[in-house]
């Protein structure tokens, strides 16, 4: 099965939050090799963007 993911799932295995538990196990399940993970090309840019405005950088 392949998943598709967006910067909020990512930014949730870093935060914890509303959904973090789910995104946990998304996380896990692809380290065990259960899921294949899809995501857009985008999406490191904007999980530093989400990053940047949780004020996580300085």
């Amino acid at each position: 099965m392949e998943v598709v993911i967006d910067a909020s799932v990512i930014v949730k295995w870093f935060v914890a939050e509303k959904g973090s538990d789910y995104a946990l196990k998304l996380r896990d399940m692809y380290i065990s090799g259960e899921i294949k993970i899809a995501a857009p090309e985008l999406l490191l840019y904007e999980v530093l963007n989400a990053v940047q405005h949780k004020g996580l950088f300085s």
